[in-house]
């Protein structure tokens, strides 16, 4: 940019993450990840979400109502750049037997 080389993740997105867990990115890869506006909507949708609920990588149990996808123009080579979002109900007294 005109101001020099930017941290990654830009400040506005790490401000945004805070008290989110997060994970690193894909081993040998530089370069943003997480924009803002994704960052923003994660803290919005994720706003009800138990702290008990692990977080594993998997969407916790729920009765789904709504999905939607997204695709950046950004070429990564390694992993498409894609966002899918799950909107539900939680359903905290159905028993998920993991394997």
């Amino acid at each position: 940019t005109d101001h020099g080389l930017l941290p990654v993740p830009a400040p506005a997105t790490l401000r945004l993450l805070c008290n989110m867990p997060v994970c690193p990115g894909p081993p040998g890869y530089t370069g943003e990840l997480v924009t803002p506006t994704a960052a923003a909507l994660l803290k919005t949708l994720s706003q009800e979400r138990s702290p008990k609920q692990a977080i594993d990588g998997r969407p916790p149990a729920m009765t789904l109502r709504a999905v939607g996808i997204g695709a950046g123009t950004k070429e990564f080579g390694s992993h498409p750049n894609i966002v899918r979002v799950m909107l539900g109900d939680s359903d905290e007294n159905v028993k998920v037997v993991r394997e």
